[in-house]
């Protein structure tokens, strides 16, 4: 099933890319988006509730979601897409396995070949200042690429 509804999201999201973009969204097009993204997260958090991480890479969309102890985090969280200087990325067309990666220490990074990243750092994903809770259990990172053709 959770293949299935990320297929879905992929589908959408290369169906948006291959317009032409000379009609303006309307707000229909806002609440389909909506409700396909929370569709997608929504699926993703069963199977992790589950037990059932996911990694997936599809054309148009990457997705990792991660399950945790906050004093098992050592670094940083950061998703990321290595681009097209770097020879295996995706700046020039879709994103693939080898261009889509997951540190769990931010200073391993090659920030120069970074093309998109999402970052949790280690004081949120830990709690942080005194009086917070951290981040228990599950995280969803997700990263959409879309080209408008025109």
């Amino acid at each position: 099933m959770t293949s299935s509804v990320i297929q879905v999201v992929d589908n959408f999201i290369d169906s948006i890319s291959n317009t032409t973009g000379d009609a303006p969204p309307t707000s229909t097009d806002d609440s389909a988006s909506s409700s396909i993204l929370n569709s997608l997260e929504n699926q993703i958090s069963a199977s992790l509730h589950a037990g059932r991480e996911i990694r997936t890479v599809r054309p148009n969309l990457a997705v990792e979601s991660v399950q945790w102890q906050p004093d098992s985090t050592k670094g940083d969280l950061s998703f990321v897409v290595i681009g097209s200087n770097s020879g295996v990325g995706a700046g020039s067309g879709a994103l693939n396995t080898d261009s889509v990666r997951l540190y769990r220490n931010e200073s391993v990074v090659p920030r120069s070949q970074v093309e998109t990243s999402i970052l949790l750092p280690k004081s949120l994903l830990s709690g942080g200042r005194e009086g917070k809770m951290p981040i228990k259990g599950n995280v969803i990172l997700s990263i959409f690429k879309i080209t408008q053709n025109k």
